[in-house]
């Protein structure tokens, strides 16, 4: 069972609320974009309208091995903007004005039509019957996307940055093999490495950027980490963070519905990430359990964090495992960079969930491809529904290395 295996097989749309007007301080623009990830669409359309790039907003990113049609605001405009722009592998549309940029609250959902391909006729029949079970939901786990800054030997930035281990968050930044580096990045900072603590040897083989300007800064204060630390872009730190209590979040979840689970004698299987084993329970649920799946809203922990008798136990554990305490749970010494504080349904049910009939796989010879069509919150990932689609068919999941 795999899917990506062509960009076309991933097509993802946003379903949005938008009070559009006819004129206002930013243009709002519908964009489809194609092989390309969200963040690079910023410089480009703002080199397009000729703005800054912070002028420039992506209230969601979507993967860039896919087709996604998404939104942006460009603002306060100083000038007309034009109707449409395009660029490589993106064009967009102008659709009206807001007095404000775009935020992830205007995004409803997302649609989804996705081709899983690789199937034997046998395997593509499975997955048709099994499809109206996953109509009950599934857990709202974060999914691998959420956590390209995990090192493989070092673990999470995020928690080195609230122990305030500054020349380790220095060393995530500038020469350890982050989970989501291109490859062109691995190979610097592969190459990197063996220049640590020589920032004018390590200064020569950067290109101009803010890690360039962060080693710059170490040639004349060598042992000012921490200062050296609040030099890089905030928005990265924050990433950091966030992809932090986001592993919380999910370990927090997961041993919650274990114990949950074993309580009431519920089945259930594993979802393997490389650094966590998420507990997945299967239903049909008693009503009454299911009521409650539904209604849960956590919070991603934090200093203020606030739980139910019934989980305050379990998180407790969970710090002491990772070393740290409630305190801890807050940015210390560091500017314009915070802990995200917002609630995440525990249960996400999935809409007009659609199976299109098996056609014959052009790519993999005697082999069938089956089309799939679902509707997700906003926030919610359909590569953790396809994943759980296909354990509960008895498959496994195959994704291209590079996707």
């Amino acid at each position: 069972m795999k899917i990506k295996v062509k960009p076309q097989d991933f097509f993802v749309k946003e379903i949005m609320r938008l009070p559009l007007r006819k004129k206002g301080k930013h243009a709002i623009y519908r964009v489809r974009k194609e092989n390309v990830d969200s963040i690079s669409l910023i410089p480009r359309v703002a080199n397009l309208i000729r703005v800054k790039p912070s002028n420039v907003v992506v209230p969601a990113l979507k993967d860039k091995r896919g087709v996604a049609v998404q939104h942006l605001s460009v603002g306060p405009l100083n000038e007309v903007p034009p109707l449409r722009i395009k660029g490589k592998g993106f064009e967009g549309e102008l659709l009206g004005f807001l007095e404000r940029h775009l935020s992830s609250h205007d995004i409803e959902g997302n649609s989804f039509l996705i081709i899983i391909r690789d199937l034997s006729k046998e395997e593509a029949e499975t997955l048709r019957k099994v499809l109206p079970f996953l109509e009950e939901g599934f857990p709202n786990y974060f999914d691998l996307q959420r956590f390209g800054s995990w090192s493989r030997k070092k673990g999470f930035p995020g928690k080195a940055l609230l122990k305030g281990e500054w020349e380790e968050v220095l060393r995530f930044y500038l020469v350890e093999v982050l989970l989501g580096d291109p490859k062109r990045v691995r190979d610097l900072k592969e190459k990197a490495s063996s220049l640590w603590g020589d920032w004018k040897a390590l200064k020569e083989i950067l290109p101009p950027s803010n890690q360039r300007s962060v080693v710059d800064f170490l040639i004349h204060h060598p042992k000012d980490f921490k200062k050296a630390v609040n030099l890089i872009t905030p928005r990265i730190l924050s990433v950091w963070l966030t992809a932090y209590q986001s592993f919380l979040w999910n370990e927090l979840v997961s041993r919650y519905l274990e114990r949950l689970s074993q309580k009431e004698g519920l089945s259930h299987f594993y979802l393997e990430l490389p650094f966590q084993r998420l507990f997945v329970p299967i239903g049909p649920f008693l009503k009454e359990i299911w009521e409650t799946l539904k209604s849960e809203k956590i919070p991603l922990p934090k200093r203020s964090l606030k739980l139910k008798e019934e989980w305050e136990g379990i998180f407790s554990e969970l710090l002491k495992e990772e070393g740290l305490e409630l305190r801890d749970l807050k940015v210390k010494g560091l500017k314009r960079v915070y802990l995200s504080s917002w609630e995440r349904p525990l249960w996400v049910i999935p809409r007009r969930v659609k199976a299109f009939k098996e056609e014959p796989d052009e790519l993999h010879p005697s082999k069938w491809k089956m089309p799939l069509s679902f509707e997700l919150p906003q926030g919610s990932y359909a590569t953790l529904f396809l994943q759980i689609l296909a354990k509960r068919a008895g498959l496994e999941l195959q994704l291209p290395i590079n996707a």
